[in-house]
């Protein structure tokens, strides 16, 4: 999905009613969503996993700062050496709020209802493709129970 991720914000209270202040966002997100799995799955049918077990692969890919290219031109589109290709992002947002968004905004498209998602793998990255203004790039499959594999101290 194209754009900068965007994380989900704290609550909101306006008369004691709580107010969802990123709801055009999250619409919107999950509008390009639907319109993205109608193109990849054009023989199904929304949601893909109506009532299964979901694993759900994140990177949030942010977009990085004009720091980050040669002479500070983001037009150029040229990295410096330092800006390392593969760096993860130890900044704000926080992944658990960027999560959140994503997982609010996919309801209703991919899976039902979040509570579906069994697993999760997150990365929050710099973007390393042109024009590196951010992306969020999602991968989903039906959870067969064998995905995860727990440590032996956990058995």
């Amino acid at each position: 999905m194209p754009g900068a991720p965007k994380a989900m914000r704290r609550p909101v209270f306006w008369k004691g009613h709580m107010v969802n202040t990123l709801r055009a966002e999250v619409s919107e997100f999950r509008q390009q969503a639907c319109t993205t799995l109608r193109d990849q799955f054009p023989d199904s049918t929304l949601p893909l996993f109506p009532h299964q077990s979901v694993v759900l692969k994140v990177w949030f890919c942010m977009r990085r700062p004009n720091t980050h290219f040669v002479n500070r031109n983001r037009e150029g589109g040229q990295l410096r050496a330092s800006a390392s290709l593969k760096q993860f992002v130890c900044q704000k947002p926080d992944i658990d709020n960027l999560l959140k968004f994503v997982l609010d905004a996919l309801t209703g498209s991919p899976y039902h209802d979040d509570s579906q998602v069994a697993h999760t793998v997150c990365s929050k990255v710099w973007d390393n493709a042109p024009p590196f203004n951010g992306r969020t790039v999602f991968e989903m499959t039906e959870s067969m129970g064998t995905d995860i594999s727990f440590p032996s101290w956990a058995m």
